[in-house]
């Protein structure tokens, strides 16, 4: 319904814009990670559920730092994000 309506107002349409986080972490593992050991897609799908947490607790303005500890927890995300942000990089 979203992507008729988006392409009925002559938008710039594409699927991906219209899924959630869940999904783009799927697509993103299938593509770039899917010749990964087991251990190895657990390990990535744990850090993509960090990082969905930490994009859930931005958007929803939450107490993500409320802390010293939770502040060096989110750093350690971001880095995670850096980190997955160069392997996709390098893949495509």
């Amino acid at each position: 319904m979203r992507i008729e309506d988006a392409r009925r107002k002559e938008g710039i349409v594409t699927e991906l814009l219209f899924t959630q986080f869940c999904d783009k972490r799927d697509i993103l593992i299938r593509l770039f990670f899917n010749k990964e050991t087991k251990r190895r897609r657990e390990e990535l799908e744990r850090m993509f559920k960090r990082i969905e947490d930490l994009r859930n607790d931005l958007a929803h303005a939450n107490d993500y730092a409320a802390n010293r500890q939770q502040a060096a927890k989110v750093c350690a995300i971001v880095r995670d994000i850096l980190d997955t942000h160069k392997l996709v990089a390098i893949r495509t």
